[in-house]
């Protein structure tokens, strides 16, 4: 099991998604044909639900063997999702959930427990999806660490950098990321 500590999951995250139907899809597209980038950076202001959109797209992926898979017609994690609910509590093998913001900045050491969670491959084989949340405010030394994670992805990492405008970015993550800039639209 992962250690859970310093681990804050975000709250209120909506079980069904709103405004991010076409981005789903090409990512969803993205993804089945082997071209979804390894290391993205979305880019919007903060409280239009990238992560929640995040969410749902890793819960789409992952939960598909699931008997509560995700509901891709309505966009709607199921209630009874055993995914979702391992990744809320990070225990998944194939979510890694690093949160960055004023009053938590992630640490050396945390980089350095998921460098070691990410030497092992997942032993489902499914894809592993890690994100990081606030990422502006990542600190200097711990943004130098994570780059060396974010050189060389194995072929089964993703890494979703959250990015909420809140701050500068260190400019060594943005030029080891795709950008995505987030707008909310109504569909």
């Amino acid at each position: 099991m992962k250690n859970t500590k310093n681990y804050i999951f975000p709250e209120n995250i909506s079980n069904k998604l709103y405004g991010y139907n076409n981005l789903f899809n090409n990512f969803e597209s993205l993804f089945k044909n082997n071209k979804l980038p390894k290391i993205l950076l979305l880019t919007g202001d903060k409280g239009i639900g990238k992560f929640t959109f995040i969410f749902h797209f890793i819960n789409f992926i992952l939960s598909k063997k699931d008997n509560f898979s995700y509901d891709k017609d309505n966009f709607v994690i199921q209630s009874d999702s055993t995914i979702s609910n391992k990744i809320k509590l990070n225990i998944d093998q194939n979510f890694n959930y690093l949160g960055c913001e004023k009053t938590y900045n992630i640490s050396v050491d945390s980089i350095r427990e998921l460098k070691l969670s990410l030497s092992r491959p997942p032993f489902n084989n499914f894809p592993r999806f890690n994100v990081i949340d606030d990422v502006e405010f990542i600190n200097l030394n711990s943004a130098n660490a994570l780059l060396k994670l974010l050189e060389e992805p194995s072929d089964y990492d993703y890494f979703f950098l959250i990015n909420n405008k809140n701050n500068k970015l260190i400019e060594t993550l943005l030029s080891r990321s795709i950008e995505f800039k987030i707008f909310l639209s109504i569909e």
